[in-house]
């Protein structure tokens, strides 16, 4: 009888932490810290869950925003692709904000330098 209320006690607290854990970023196409030759032409940013990528801006080293032409499309998926723009030699944080279906709200950021081939 003991054992079965254990058991029964850690599979509920199991269940219940599966339940709550949110969303998270798994990976992206270009790794935080990530120096190269030449940027792609988009980053593709891959979810634990299904998210709706709500923004992305990018912004130089000195903090001056660039138009990438993101827009949110509303749909929730596993992974987002959003355009860069054609960028020079230099440092560079993209930061983007996404919304998982339990109404959870993820941020974070990616910063990256681009060489112009001298890497």
């Amino acid at each position: 009888m003991m054992v079965r209320a254990l058991t029964a006690a850690v599979a509920l607290v199991s269940f219940t932490a599966a339940a709550y854990a949110h969303a998270g970023l798994k990976s992206s196409s270009i790794e935080d810290g990530a120096t190269l030759e030449t940027a792609p032409p988009e980053i593709t940013l891959e979810f634990t869950a299904e998210v709706g990528l709500a923004s992305v801006q990018l912004e130089t080293a000195d903090g001056s925003s660039l138009e990438t032409g993101f827009s949110p499309d509303r749909s929730f998926a596993v992974e987002h692709a959003a355009p860069l723009p054609e960028l020079s030699e230099g440092a560079y944080v993209l930061e983007w904000r996404a919304l998982a279906r339990d109404g959870h709200v993820m941020t974070g950021e990616i910063s990256f330098s681009v060489t112009g081939g001298d890497a």
